[in-house]
């Protein structure tokens, strides 16, 4: 059996990778996925770019199906497979987009951590480094979602958070994130801790 053979019987969470990043690698190594690692696209082999969306996280993934089974692949983890010649991403790793941009899949933008190592650069610290040219919302943007979104009913905080998904380019949940404090942890409202 190679690596990139589902063991004959399983139970579910003991592949020692992502069954979508299995996916993933057969459509590489079949050549029904062509993967430029350089821009982050794939297309089929007739060269007809496929169609992605963005989940609630805000990355980029296909719907697609194998074997009869329909499941999303997440963009990045195919451009990270591809680069590594359709192995597939053990479990204990993750993968970082080095600019923080979770659209920009450019295989140089992608850089395998352990989810410790990912942790410690981005929720501990709660942002990019200050000054750092990759913030995608930076400090004012994060007080100001949060400030508008302070104290709304149900129906003016879902269209805020919507306007802002918009403005930001984010996903809805990103935005809810912020709003509530839950990302961007180290940025703190000047105006709450006035005495």
């Amino acid at each position: 059996m190679t690596q990139n053979e589902p063991p004959a019987q399983h139970s579910e969470g003991t592949f020692p990778f992502a069954f979508p990043d299995y996916v993933a690698s057969q459509k590489i190594l079949r050549e029904e996925w062509i993967v430029d690692t350089k821009t982050g696209i794939i297309y089929y082999p007739s060269g007809k770019k496929i169609p992605t969306s963005k989940n609630n996280s805000g990355y980029l993934m296909i719907n697609t199906t194998f074997e009869s089974i329909k499941l999303p692949v997440l963009v990045h983890r195919a451009v990270m497979i591809a680069r590594r010649r359709g192995r597939t991403i053990p479990r204990i790793l993750t993968i970082n987009h080095i600019n923080e941009i979770k659209t920009d899949n450019r295989a140089e933008n992608l850089e395998l951590k352990t989810m410790a190592e990912n942790n410690r650069l981005h929720y501990l610290t709660g942002r990019p480094k200050p000054g750092s040219p990759y913030h995608p919302v930076g400090e004012e943007g994060v007080l100001r979602i949060r400030r508008e979104c302070k104290n709304l009913d149900r129906k003016a905080h879902a269209q805020k958070i919507k306007e802002f998904a918009k403005e930001y380019d984010l996903s809805r949940g990103a935005v809810c994130a912020i709003a509530r404090g839950a990302s961007y942890a180290g940025i703190i409202d000047p105006e709450e801790t006035a005495p």
